[in-house]
């Protein structure tokens, strides 16, 4: 028995020394091969050779062992337990994603931000069905992400791919009914999108959509939209001329700064306690301020500067807690005594 005692805290002791390397471990500048295996080919190697080590004598200790081999990623031998997360974030890797024959499908979180990435995503990429948080942003990477390709990832929350100006987002049909259960952040500024996702319609749970500094252009049409729910979105600096009421009933905060917008300002919700932040600046707005506008209860953030709007600023403004009113570089016809 003490035999036993003195090898089960050795192994104790080496899986402990194992865990400190692989956390404290950094990856090469090239090896992206290898990174989306949660257990490293060195580590797995490590672990071989301790299974090696062990003689007949401890076979009733080491008969939890056998599950250890080659064929499968060492995460998922019995008795090893490994962080469910790859966070490679400003690391200089560089070069493309390689293909993984087996990429690790327990894997949930994958932080690979502000690097030199390139090339396409690779389609294993969305096999890792498990996954929960990405940041790719920052890179360099290329090609199209599919409406099919995202429905894959069910249990994916957040998405960030914003900064990589070559990457696209294409609806992939409109006919198809896909199903997003739990995003709910998915940030896509900088990159090069055309078309607004309306396949996001279906994403119940989400509440910020940034697809900012892309090159979407015209209308964004009330079938692209309805149904759609969203706290947070941003369209910032796109070729927008025309956008719909949205009707979203739990919009706080809309950006569509610095686009080619020329109707009237629309009511972007009608549930009025709401909207916290409006900024619409930088356009071709023409027409008044709606009146109904007032009725956004809780709005401290107005910004319509540079605009063609004209006419009375509506008196009942005043009865808002704004904290920022930006009116300048319009037609107004100002009443108002401070």
């Amino acid at each position: 028995m003490g035999r036993l005692i003195w090898f089960s805290q050795i192994l104790c002791l080496s899986f402990m020394l194992l865990q400190f390397r692989v956390q404290s471990s950094s990856p090469s500048q090239s090896s992206l091969d290898s990174l989306l295996h949660l257990c490293r080919p060195e580590e797995r190697s490590a672990l071989l050779d301790f299974k090696s080590t062990t003689t007949n004598v401890f076979n009733d200790v080491t008969h939890g062992l056998k599950t250890w081999n080659k064929s499968i990623d060492c995460c998922l031998w019995e008795g090893i337990t490994c962080d469910k997360t790859k966070d490679f974030g400003n690391n200089r890797l560089t070069g493309p994603i390689d293909h993984v024959e087996m990429p690790n499908i327990i894997l949930q979180n994958v932080y690979l931000f502000n690097n030199e990435i390139s090339g396409s995503i690779p389609s294993f990429f969305f096999d890792l069905v498990n996954l929960t948080s990405v940041d790719l942003s920052s890179n360099n990477l290329t090609g199209t992400i599919t409406a099919t390709m995202l429905s894959k990832l069910v249990y994916l929350g957040y998405l960030d791919l914003s900064n990589n100006s070559l990457l696209s987002l294409s609806n992939n049909g409109t006919s198809i009914n896909y199903s997003f259960p739990n995003l709910q952040y998915l940030l896509f500024s900088s990159c090069n999108i055309h078309k607004f996702p309306s396949f996001l319609r279906k994403a119940e749970k989400l509440q910020e959509l940034d697809i900012s500094k892309n090159k979407i252009s015209g209308q964004i049409h009330k079938w692209e939209i309805e149904g759609m729910s969203v706290n947070i979105l941003n369209l910032a600096y796109n070729f927008l001329t025309d956008i719909v009421s949205f009707g979203f009933g739990n919009l706080e905060a809309v950006d569509l700064r610095s686009n080619l917008l020329q109707a009237s300002l629309p009511i972007l919700s009608t549930t009025w306690d709401s909207m916290h932040q409006l900024y619409v600046s930088g356009n071709n707005l023409i027409g008044e301020i709606p009146s109904s506008y007032c009725n956004y209860t809780f709005l401290g953030v107005l910004v319509l500067a540079n605009n063609s709007l004209r006419g009375k600023i509506p008196e009942c403004l005043r009865n808002l807690r704004l904290s920022i009113l930006d009116l300048r570089m319009n037609k107004f016809h100002v009443t108002w005594k401070f």
